[in-house]
């Protein structure tokens, strides 16, 4: 696989794992079904079945309070069973967990990126 579509992969992969954020809100209030605007739900489920079923390798760190993943959240992502998922818990951050982990983020970054490259 070429450089450029792996960080492709990279980009796609953290693009997925913001997009079902979404869904798990919506999943904690009304369904999307319910959920304002229509179009915005739409989109949420629709980027939540891509994201359930797409082999796409996927890497999400996360932090603990956590300012838009908790915990929680990840482990409900964990539950959906998503194939090439991988969560990896960085420790104590908020919402700017790159300033709170900057070389665990490259580290793991750097890690994940060799074992998608066999």
């Amino acid at each position: 696989m070429k450089k450029i579509a792996k960080i492709g992969l990279i980009i796609v992969g953290v693009v997925a794992i913001l997009a079902v954020v979404g869904a798990v809100m919506f999943g904690r209030g009304p369904s999307t079904a319910e959920a304002a605007p229509a179009d915005v739900a739409e989109r949420v489920d629709a980027y939540n079945e891509w994201f359930s079923t797409s082999e796409l390798p996927k890497l999400h760190l996360y932090a603990s309070p956590g300012g838009i993943n908790p915990p929680g959240f990840v482990e409900a992502l964990q539950a959906q069973g998503a194939p090439n998922y991988e969560a990896v818990f960085l420790g104590e951050g908020g919402h700017f967990i790159q300033e709170d982990h900057p070389e665990a983020i490259g580290q793991n970054i750097s890690e994940w990126y060799s074992r998608i490259d066999q």
